[in-house]
């Protein structure tokens, strides 16, 4: 919008609109007049790929433009018949002019991140934020509003680039940013197959998520006046770096309704069930916005899972719920397995520095002096209503990682088959020893991940803290 172009979907509204008006100062009735109007959109669809040089190169139209078209279809159908139109296919002109249809769903501009949010200030200057949002690499730019609040939608790879550009012009708020990738995805599986969401207090490995599909939302975090969204407009190391810098102890706080609601509805446009695999109610408010979320969307057709668990635990119950869905589990299956997977699926944590749970009020402060003094650091392990307890310590601090990884493998069952998530807090290395050493002590490891921990347990465990998600692994059968 900020930079219109032939080829795009308006120019196929645009023909539809002319033509439809042409039809009714022709004096038509409605069916026949909407009959030759969708004739024309069908034809400036057609037109597309030689309107647009990326079009034409993929050999593809326009995506908007063809669910554009596949709406009027769906119209079309249910004016000329009184019944709601199946999965719509394109006219077969279509397919005689060489344009490959089934591609159609794909985002032509290849970015990832659908991403919004409002700027509020005195005098917004739309010009020159939108010269600064057209310096950066993005597409399908929308600005919109008045001289005092600005809304702002575009498609980017790194939704942090543009919160980071709109604070420049004013106060942000709203921000947003959907995964693309994942929804694409979701548009094309097979529509009775069970959508699996987490939020990011769950720590799931990049691989899991891209190969599983797992749709996340956000947790919201503010340091220092700013807010962002967690592995969104902020990731990981960056947060460390603040945490260590920033005077005020970060915040974080759970996604809004209106987060899940949004993704919630998407998924039920594409799929039977959605089944999200919150973050433990003992932890975090998370679980109350998913479930406000399913009751104003369809509480029958949406199930939140409380994990009792949080981190690489939370990680891991989501990979099991979402291979359960690859194989053709119901919602009501998954729900039963995740509940007896769910004791079977343990998070455990070493505290380098205790004193960022104590400057975050999730420790004493005689922690602080007594663990120097005693040179120790606490294991932490979630109980089974997904709080946090003290189950030991990990003594000296000469070779903690190797301490951490003898003292887990200890717990394990040598008869049983494992998952494992190793997480670290900025301290990649570490978590590489404790990966090595657990491949030497624990003989049956089905999977183990090495991944960097999230805000969610980070902002107070504090960097240089270790994270172990152990799962009882029993894969799920078709």
């Amino acid at each position: 919008m900020a930079d219109p172009r032939e080829g795009t979907i308006l120019s196929v509204i645009h023909a539809f609109a002319v033509s439809l008006r042409e039809q009714a100062d022709c004096g038509n009735d409605f069916r026949t007049g909407f009959r030759n109007a969708l004739l024309v959109a069908r034809e400036a669809l057609r037109q597309t790929p030689e309107q647009l040089a990326a079009l034409r190169a993929a050999g593809v139209v326009d995506a908007g433009a063809l669910g554009f078209v596949d709406m009027l279809e769906g119209i079309g159908e249910f004016i000329e018949t009184g019944r709601r139109a199946d999965d719509s296919e394109m006219p077969e002109e279509l397919a005689a002019a060489g344009i490959d249809t089934a591609r159609g769903g794909e985002y032509i501009d290849g970015h990832r991140y659908c991403t919004e949010c409002v700027i509020s200030g005195e005098t917004v200057d739309r010009g020159a934020l939108k010269a600064a949002l057209l310096a950066m690499p993005i597409s399908s730019l929308v600005i919109a509003g008045t001289r005092e609040k600005v809304r702002i939608h575009a498609h980017l790879d790194e939704p942090t680039q543009l919160f980071e550009t709109a604070a420049r012009f004013g106060a942000i708020s709203r921000e947003k940013a959907d995964d693309m990738r994942a929804q694409s995805k979701s548009a094309h599986t097979r529509r009775d197959q069970v959508a699996i969401v987490a939020d990011s207090g769950a720590d799931i490995p990049a691989e899991a998520m891209d190969r599983l599909n797992i749709h996340l939302v956000p947790v919201r975090l503010s340091i220092g006046g700013r807010d962002y969204l967690d592995r969104v407009s902020i990731s990981p190391r960056e947060f460390y770096n603040e945490l260590r810098t920033s005077p005020v102890p970060p915040r974080t706080s759970q996604p809004p309704p209106g987060d899940f609601r949004r993704l919630f509805e998407f998924l039920l446009s594409h799929h039977e069930r959605v089944v999200d695999v919150s973050l433990a109610r003992g932890l975090s408010g998370t679980m109350q916005s998913a479930e406000s979320a399913a009751s104003r969307t369809d509480s029958a057709r949406v199930a939140v899972f409380d994990s009792c668990n949080g981190s690489a635990g939370q990680g891991l119950l989501a990979i099991w719920a979402a291979e359960a869905a690859l194989v053709g589990w119901s919602s009501e299956r998954i729900v039963e397995g995740l509940t007896r997977m769910r004791p079977r699926s343990t998070l455990y944590a070493v505290v380098r520095d205790i004193g960022y749970g104590i400057r975050g009020g999730r420790a004493p402060k005689l922690a602080g002096p007594l663990t120097r003094l005693l040179r120790f650091s606490p294991v932490v392990k979630s109980k089974a209503d997904g709080r946090l307890g003290l189950v030991g310590a990990v003594w000296g601090r000469e070779d903690l990682p190797e301490k951490f990884a003898r003292n887990i493998a200890k717990r394990l069952d040598p008869s049983r088959q494992w998952r494992l998530i190793i997480g670290h807090c900025d301290c990649a290395e570490d978590a590489e020893r404790v990966h090595a050493m657990l491949l030497r002590s624990v003989r049956n490891i089905d999977r183990a991940w090495v991944m960097e921990a999230g805000v969610a347990i980070g902002a107070h465990a504090g960097p240089g803290s270790l994270v172990i998600g152990v799962q009882d692994y029993e894969p799920p059968q078709p």
